[in-house]
């Protein structure tokens, strides 16, 4: 009688890599949730549209998180002991990668209306070239989200290579001109401006918006790298899950 042999994956860099990251991912909502709680509180009268991305931004953080939750839950809880059931794309992963790119492309939408509202008193084309690039961002997200929904296993993920590498290098590139952008209106601001006060708080805030893109485009860029470095795991993927949260509250801190 012929049994199939089923292959046991490497539990710590698969399963193991995507429970840490949910677990991260839980913190960083943590933050989140005070990080609204404390924008509601101190700025009643802020633009009506952000205060309205802000509530929106937190409800779909949240609905990523419960995705990230019910995946890790499904293949150590539901799937416990069945190996085979582990190299299958449960609904909430692929759910969760489209969720993903809808904050990204959110959270830079909003910055892209920022700079298209502050620097065309100083700059006419590059709020329009920050558009066309978060744009461009937008096209790649929805290209990796109709790869994944073509794939049925993880080992499918290499029919994707392609699509992946790209959306993780553009997050990265339209962060760091993101950040070139905002940095350079405010410098062009503080160079008008006549008071040190002022000054001084353009200066803060430059070196939030610099933290703030670092950060974003570090954790794409490490995404990344494990996911070319170390093939056949889901070490990207644990990173992935902190990316979402990231750009969240790199918003809000500012």
């Amino acid at each position: 009688m012929n049994s199939a042999t089923v292959v046991v994956p490497s539990l710590g860099t698969t399963i193991g890599a995507a429970y840490v990251g949910a677990m991260l991912s839980s913190l960083l909502f943590g933050i989140t949730v005070l990080q609204v709680f404390i924008y509601y509180r101190d700025y009643p009268n802020d633009w009506q549209l952000y205060r309205y991305s802000v509530g929106i931004l937190w409800v779909l953080d949240a609905f990523h998180l419960s995705l990230t939750m019910h995946a890790v839950y499904h293949y150590t809880v539901d799937s416990f002991g069945d190996y085979a059931a582990l190299g299958n794309v449960v609904w909430s992963f692929k759910l969760q990668i489209l969720v993903n790119v809808v904050i990204i492309v959110f959270v830079q939408s909003l910055y892209a209306v920022r700079l298209w509202k502050f620097g065309r008193h100083f700059h006419r084309l590059l709020p329009w070239t920050v558009i066309f690039v978060v744009a461009c961002g937008f096209a790649v997200g929805v290209l990796l989200v109709y790869k994944t929904y073509t794939i049925t296993t993880f080992a499918g993920l290499a029919s994707m290579d392609w699509a992946i590498d790209a959306a993780f290098a553009t997050s990265t590139g339209i962060d760091f001109f993101i950040s070139f952008a905002v940095c350079y209106y405010l410098h062009k601001s503080r160079s008008i401006s006549e008071f040190s006060s002022t000054n001084s708080r353009l200066l803060v805030l430059m070196w939030l918006v610099l933290m703030s893109g670092l950060v974003t485009s570090a954790c794409s860029t490490v995404a990344l790298v494990t996911y070319i470095v170390l093939p056949n795991t889901l070490v990207f993927l644990g990173v992935e899950f902190l990316l979402t949260k990231l750009y969240v509250n790199s918003l809000l801190s500012m």
